[in-house]
């Protein structure tokens, strides 16, 4: 919304500046997908912000309840996933899974699929890949293994904790959340990367805060990429990564002392890390924003069991389509 309006400005200019802009070797230090994710292709593909944190979307796991079931380890594929859950309804009388209405976890699985989502400014909604990850959440709802939480609500947190769910999917960066419930109420959990299909390689999203420069004077704007610049800086990227539950957005803040300390006392937290080698943005297009709420709304059309996921499907594409493709 502010880039049509002028409010804010490329960063281009100030990156590739020789002066104060980054050198090659300190832009390759940046995992890409940071850098490809604030890129807007309505706008020439210009850089108009840039990373300041990112998560990633993972698998959380209670070990607890996965012990309950004599289940040994977090799923790496999708129908191991399944089965899993298949197991912990069977032994323990649980559903095992509290599925949160989320367009961007609807996004990675359709990654995670083989699928995409876009191309050009068409969706790709009505893809085979689509509708199998909307058969899938579908399934896992009419089989009893799965139940969807409130909206806009944390209640698969609080199942979790309380040892009635063995699988959450949510962003990396609620791990500071589980840990201060872990402190009142302790409980034994983990993270994953994300599931994938079989014969399919890892997956996952992509996402979390960007700083903007906005149009204001060139000296204010020549000091607000400074501080930009600072606040990347290989140092803060660690610190805030420990404090925040945010992921280090450069690759060669896996060097640093501190933080494989951090990873060494909390193994889990280096799982995250790990996934930015195959993580992926999502859309960054005019409109992308109504998009996502006309997903989770077909999301939620096919957990109630209101429609088929085909039909679901080829309702969502017509929708998205209109919206991104507005005179």
């Amino acid at each position: 919304e502010y880039i049509p309006t002028g409010a804010v400005v490329p960063i281009d200019e100030y990156l590739y500046d020789p002066d104060i802009g980054l050198s090659k070797e300190e832009l390759d230090d940046f995992f890409p997908a940071v850098i490809s994710a604030n890129r807007y292709s309505d706008f020439d593909n210009k850089l108009y912000s840039f990373p300041l944190a990112k998560s990633v979307l993972v698998l959380y796991y209670n070990k607890d309840v996965l012990n309950e079931s004599g289940i040994p380890q977090a799923p790496e594929t999708w129908d191991e996933f399944y089965n899993h859950l298949q197991i912990i309804k069977k032994k323990t009388g649980k559903r095992g899974y509290a599925i949160s209405i989320d367009c961007s976890t609807v996004s990675a699985m359709i990654y995670s699929f083989g699928g995409e989502i876009i191309k050009g400014r068409q969706t790709l909604f009505d893809s085979p890949e689509v509708i199998r990850v909307f058969s899938f959440l579908q399934q896992l709802i009419k089989e009893d293994l799965a139940y969807v939480i409130i909206p806009g609500t944390f209640d698969d947190q609080i199942a979790f904790a309380r040892e009635e769910i063995a699988y959450m999917i949510r962003s990396s960066s609620l791990r500071i959340a589980l840990e201060l419930i872990e402190k009142e109420r302790p409980f034994h959990w983990g993270i994953a990367p994300l599931p994938h299909a079989t014969n399919f390689s890892p997956v996952t999203v992509l996402f979390g805060p960007n700083i903007t420069i906005f149009k204001t004077t060139p000296e204010q704007q020549k000091r607000a990429w400074l501080f930009v610049r600072f606040m990347t800086s290989k140092e803060n990227t660690v610190n805030w990564a420990i404090e925040t539950g945010y992921v280090p957005i450069r690759k060669s803040s896996a060097e640093d002392p501190k933080l494989q300390k951090f990873w060494q006392e909390k193994p889990y937290t280096k799982v995250p890390f790990d996934c930015l080698k195959f993580a992926r943005p999502e859309p960054n297009l005019s409109g992308w924003q109504q998009v996502r709420d006309t997903v989770e709304s077909a999301e939620l059309e096919v957990l109630t069991l209101m429609n088929t996921p085909d039909i679901v499907c080829h309702n969502l594409k017509k929708k998205a389509d209109a919206v991104l493709n507005l005179p």
